[in-house]
């Protein structure tokens, strides 16, 4: 039987492990977590704030593109390109 096979209620062939073990692996894998999710957040928080910038320097032709979309309510790649 191979480790990553072990299977409940088979004593013999199990590894077994110390419970401090146990507990410094539970640990270090809630940390693991902690960080990743640390780091999503900084990574989502930094892109929100360069779309916000993006948007900001380009809020003349996102409005000249809204307004001919509210009067045509589509455009093609030829008419967008004159407001771009």
């Amino acid at each position: 039987m191979k480790v990553w096979e072990i299977k409940p209620g088979i004593l013999s062939s199990q590894l077994k492990r110390p419970a401090i073990i146990q507990l410094v692996l539970v640990n270090h894998i809630r940390k693991t977590a902690e960080l990743i999710d640390e780091e999503i957040g900084e990574f989502t928080t930094e892109a929100a704030k360069r779309a916000e910038l993006v948007l900001q320097a380009n809020r003349k032709v996102l409005d000249r593109v809204a307004n001919a979309l509210l009067e045509k309510e589509s455009l093609e790649a030829e008419d967008l390109k004159r407001y771009l």
